[in-house]
C-alpha cells in the first residue's frame, strides 16, 4: 500500500521538516527588528517631545490668565470709584505743612472723569473675557487659540 503523494503530512509539502508549534526565523522576519526598534524608539521621542510642550504651552497660557485678571482688577476698581465734585490737591507752606485744597470741578472735567471710568468699565470687562478664554484654554493647551480681540479705546 502506497501513500498517495497529496494527502498532508507528504514529503511533498515539506511539513515533515518542522513541527507545528516552532518558529523559524527567516531573514525577512529578521529585518523587522530593527524596524520595530526604530518605531518604538520614535514614539517614545515623541511622546517626550509631546509632554515637553504640553507643559509649556499650559505654563504660557496659566501665565496669559494671570496677566488678563491682574488687569481685570485694575480697571475694575477704576471703574467703581465714584465720579468727583472737586479737585483735591497738597500744597506744602512755608511753614512745611501740607493743605488740602479743594476746588469744584468743571461740567468738563466731570464729564471726562465719566468717560474714563466707562472705559475702565468697559477694559475690566474685555480682560474678564480674554481670562475666561485663557482658562478655558489651559484644558487644551496644544489647540490653537485664536487671536485676541483689539482693546476697547
Amino acid at each position: 500500500m502506497s501513500t498517495p503523494l497529496s494527502t498532508p503530512g507528504s514529503m511533498a509539502e515539506g511539513s515533515l521538516t518542522r513541527s507545528p508549534g516552532r518558529f523559524r526565523f527567516r531573514m525577512r522576519t529578521l529585518l523587522l527588528v530593527p524596524v520595530v526598534i526604530a518605531v518604538a524608539w520614535w514614539i517614545a521621542i515623541q511622546a517626550e517631545w509631546l509632554c515637553r510642550e504640553w507643559v509649556f504651552a499650559e505654563e504660557r497660557i496659566a501665565a496669559q490668565a494671570a496677566y488678563h485678571r491682574a488687569e481685570m482688577t485694575k480697571w475694575w476698581t477704576e471703574a467703581q470709584r465714584e465720579v468727583p465734585r472737586t479737585n483735591i490737591t497738597w500744597e506744602r507752606g512755608r511753614d512745611r505743612v501740607c493743605r488740602r485744597i479743594e476746588t469744584p470741578m468743571t461740567l468738563a472735567e466731570i464729564d471726562k472723569a465719566r468717560r474714563d471710568i466707562a472705559l475702565a468699565a468697559r477694559r475690566a470687562d474685555y480682560h474678564d473675557a480674554l481670562v475666561q478664554k485663557y482658562e478655558s484654554a489651559m484644558w487644551f493647551p496644544l489647540w490653537p487659540i485664536e487671536p485676541d480681540p483689539p482693546e476697547p479705546q
